[in-house]
């Protein structure tokens, strides 16, 4: 079992996973495409644009949570996220760093 899965919290009382204060809820991905499609053509880039903002937002959140969880430890931070990833179904991620850059490589 992941370390996702081993600290988050599942209440099915209450219908939650939660991993700290985050709650996550499970989607289909072909449910939030077909979300996308069925938008007219020119309300789906502002769609998906603000999926991103959300989305770097609320990550920058987790990360930051993340990051106290491994005491300030970069590398660590960077091996949490690899390892939550795939749990949350996102792809298996490699993340390769530099001094001035990071990589994410997603396998599908």
């Amino acid at each position: 079992m992941s370390e996702f899965w081993e600290r988050a919290i599942k209440d099915s009382e209450r219908g939650e996973i939660r991993d700290g204060d985050t709650r996550y809820v499970m989607f289909r991905t072909d449910v939030i495409a077909a979300m996308v499609n069925q938008l007219p053509i020119e309300a789906r880039a502002a769609a998906l644009e603000s999926l991103a903002n959300a989305v770097r937002t609320q990550g920058g959140k987790s990360l930051s949570r993340y990051l106290d969880m491994v005491g300030g430890d970069v590398e660590a931070l960077l091996k949490t996220v690899s390892v939550t990833a795939p749990a949350l179904g996102w792809g298996k991620w490699q993340l390769h760093r530099t001094d001035s850059t990071l990589q994410l490589v997603v396998e599908k």
